[in-house]
């Protein structure tokens, strides 16, 4: 299943809403597409190229991680419409369950998935117990 990615980094979301490729942005920068990565990352200091990355997305400096690009990436996160609850339950831990929940839910639907999946996890630590004790 092709899960769309939720962009987090205003570096990225500028140059994404400009249509542009890393590579593209590290020619105009003089660095490695690699290099640009890592800005993207925020696995380096963006600190020498901040002239630079400004005039490419054609804002000022201050606000190349600030103002509108940040209300974008919170109606982005805000209206983010991909949903997604699981559980696995392994033998080697029957008294568990590994969850998996992302997504906004009303409340009401989350209470529903978490009693959900507590029903679910006590039918599965019965059932471990029964086997348990037909094995005895």
């Amino acid at each position: 299943m092709y899960m769309k990615k939720r962009i987090t980094n205003p570096l990225e979301k500028r140059r994404r809403n400009n249509r542009k490729t890393q590579a593209q942005v590290a020619e105009f920068l003089g660095i490695t597409q690699s290099q640009y990565s890592r800005l993207e990352n925020a696995e380096c200091s963006p600190e020498p190229y901040l002239a630079k990355l400004a005039e490419f997305f054609n804002c000022k400096e201050n606000e190349l991680y600030a103002g509108n690009i940040l209300v974008e990436l919170e109606n982005d996160f805000l209206n983010d419409g991909f949903k997604q609850v699981g559980g696995t339950y392994h033998e080697k831990k029957p008294d568990h369950i590994y969850l998996n929940i992302k997504g906004w839910f009303p409340n009401h639907i989350a209470q529903e998935a978490i009693d959900y999946l507590t029903e679910h996890m006590e039918a599965e630590v019965r059932k471990e117990q029964s086997a348990a004790q037909q094995e005895a």
